[in-house]
């Protein structure tokens, strides 16, 4: 089973772009199409948000990664996107476990709402800032999960 559409929700939290990297490893694997969402809600800075989603527009481009990049502005980003998946008929979303420096591995509510609605696969990708705070003992022993 392939993936030919992949959503890829990019909203104003610090870590959103953890999950490009993953999106571009199965994009460029099953020759998927990439779309890009910027989620925007009304009190977002928009100048930063468009840098954002420039950066990742053109890092899909530089991997050879057919994209797209629409503009979605909601105040629930959960409904947006999940609005914004049957638009685009995609097949897998990718979003971020958790986004906010807690003391352990919690999922966000919008995680939460995106896991709990979804009709297709979601890929969650823990941030990096956040794992990075761990230590191995924390993450399971002597493992290295990357």
């Amino acid at each position: 089973m392939g993936f030919e559409n992949i959503i890829l929700p990019i909203d104003s939290s610090q870590y959103t772009r953890d999950k490009v990297s993953e999106a571009v490893a199965l994009a460029g694997k099953l020759g998927s199409n990439v779309h890009v969402a910027q989620l925007i809600i009304e009190e977002d800075d928009h100048a930063i948000m468009n840098r954002k989603v420039q950066q990742v527009v053109e890092h899909l481009t530089n991997k050879g990664i057919e994209n797209t990049k629409t503009v979605v502005v909601n105040d629930n980003i959960a409904e947006a996107t999940m609005k914004f998946v049957e638009e685009k008929q995609g097949d897998l979303i990718a979003i971020m476990t958790d986004q906010e420096n807690y003391t352990g591995f919690f999922v966000c509510e919008y995680a939460q709402q995106i896991v709990n609605h979804s009709k297709i696969q979601v890929l969650s990708v823990t941030p990096m800032g956040i794992v990075k705070g761990f230590s191995q003992d924390q993450l399971g022993g002597a493992s290295n999960p990357f």
